[in-house]
């Protein structure tokens, strides 16, 4: 969908704990958005540029943190694509 001039990668932390297979069912649908070239996955919160959340938390201020209540609603959907799009800009 989006292509970007840049070299590094939009890196995302995805923290949910509802159910460990909704992690997957996030990558998986974010991959489908988004080309693989310009968003990557991490297992440590350090390195992440954004986080995607089911729980309200403070963490570092220069990390963005998106609120992802329900991920099978389709509005929460288009707030997530439009969050990403806009951290890739």
């Amino acid at each position: 969908m989006l292509k970007r001039n840049q070299k590094k990668k939009l890196i995302i932390f995805i923290q949910y704990s509802k159910s460990i297979y909704l992690d997957e069912f996030i990558k998986n649908n974010l991959y489908l958005t988004f080309n693989p070239n310009i968003i990557s996955f991490t297992s440590t919160i350090k390195k992440a540029d954004i986080i995607i959340s089911d729980v309200f938390e403070e963490l570092n201020e220069q990390q963005q943190v998106f609120y992802l209540d329900n991920p099978y609603d389709l509005n929460s959907w288009n707030d997530l694509i439009l969050f990403i799009s806009n951290q890739l800009l």
